[in-house]
């Protein structure tokens, strides 16, 4: 099966593999609790994208693209969001930084999770597919002939192939009045700095009134060095 999958993606023009696992990948690999068949196809491309980079799988290990390990290490940008995200290890993303996830305690109970869909802005969850076949089935191999997702089409058509560590962030966010869909007023954000972002803005922005007036929104770097933002509320001394 995942030699056909890895055919069917090297016939398009619109998708980019990474090379297969080399032997401290296949280790590092072999001792995370994915699914089977996630394993399997790791070791023969260890980081996939798919429509221009628009949508994503991870690697592990990969000097190429986003590492699985990495990304999920909560310095990288899960400490900036106001709820417990360490159950959740993500393992691909789209263009906007919508997360896809397994259960991270349900992988190590039973060695499968469904995957659940993390929204970029909010770190609302839904559970999308029963699997990863299903999520290879429905995502990736769909955005092979189908590309779905309206705004990730029209960001593409602005702003060309999306590199590895690289997200599209609404300006102004979507939490401080932008408007979905909206891909003009969009940017290229690194990856991490976008999502440390997001969570900031959801922090202090995202049970607010939308009528309560922004003065401001200040970037500063906080003491590890991250790029941060503060919200100055216009009603506030």
């Amino acid at each position: 099966m995942m030699d056909a999958i890895i055919a069917e993606l090297r016939r398009s023009s619109e998708s980019r593999l990474c090379a297969p696992a080399g032997p401290d990948a296949l280790r590092a690999i072999d001792r995370l609790p994915l699914p089977a068949a996630h394993k399997e196809l790791l070791k023969r491309s260890n980081g996939i994208a798919v429509y221009h980079g628009y949508q994503r799988l991870f690697g592990v290990g990969c000097s190429g693209c986003t590492d699985l390990l990495r990304w999920n290490h909560e310095e990288t940008w899960k400490f900036a969001w106001p709820m417990d995200l360490s159950r959740y290890l993500c393992f691909a993303e789209d263009g906007f930084g919508y997360q896809f996830a397994y259960d991270i305690e349900q992988l190590r109970r039973d060695g499968t999770s469904p995957v659940y869909w993390l929204a970029a802005l909010t770190m609302e969850v839904e559970p999308w597919w029963d699997s990863f076949e299903r999520f290879l089935e429905r995502n990736v191999l769909r955005w092979l002939h189908d590309p779905y997702g309206s705004a990730e089409v029209a960001a593409y058509h602005k702003h060309g192939d999306l590199p590895w560590g690289e997200q599209i962030a609404y300006c102004p966010s979507l939490l401080l009045g932008g408007r979905d869909g909206d891909v003009e007023h969009t940017m290229k954000m690194r990856a991490d700095v976008n999502m440390i972002i997001n969570g900031d803005l959801f922090r202090q922005a995202g049970n607010e009134l939308v009528e309560r007036p922004v003065r401001a929104v200040e970037p500063y770097v906080d003491e590890k060095g991250r790029q941060r933002l503060r919200v100055i509320w216009g009603d506030t001394a």
